[in-house]
């Protein structure tokens, strides 16, 4: 699953749930816990891609 479909399905429980959009539309996993608090059965989300170090992005830019 991806961030975005998981965002889109919690966003979408929440509506359905507490009846108004999510209040803060990017912390997925807090919407996720609250969720699940109140009885709503989901998936937990995916975690967030693994970006590379910065020294690493340094050191590929520096080779072109």
């Amino acid at each position: 699953m991806t961030e975005t479909s998981d965002f889109e399905m919690i966003a979408a429980a929440w509506l359905e749930r507490f009846g108004s959009p999510m209040p803060v539309a990017g912390e997925i996993e807090l919407a996720w816990r609250i969720l699940k608090e109140s009885g709503v059965d989901l998936p937990p989300p995916a975690p967030p891609p693994l970006s590379p170090p910065e020294n690493v992005q340094d050191d590929l830019a520096s080779e072109d």
